[in-house]
């Protein structure tokens, strides 16, 4: 599958903390984004993995998931955000 962000941009409350961006990621790829803390790397994942909508921009998947994968995506998250009692 083959992820292209397209001019992607996103503001917090007007706040502008993302972009414009654009970025292709080949089938295949593992990608590490990096960078200081509040640079925009946590909204950039969230975008690119469908869990925060972009203010402007579009993002683009193409082509097909491997076999027997439930989700071609995968996101660590930083904190627990989906189970936060778990350790």
């Amino acid at each position: 599958m083959r992820l292209i962000l397209k001019a992607v941009s996103h503001a917090y409350d007007g706040l502008h903390a993302l972009g414009p961006v654009d970025l292709t990621v080949g089938a295949g790829r593992i990608v590490a984004v990096v960078g200081p803390s509040g640079c925009g790397k946590s909204t950039l994942l969230g975008i690119a993995g469908g869990l925060i909508r972009p203010t402007s921009g579009e993002v683009l998947s193409a082509g097909a998931a491997p076999e027997g994968c439930l989700n071609p995506l995968t996101y660590v998250f930083q904190d627990f955000a989906l189970l936060p009692w778990r350790t």
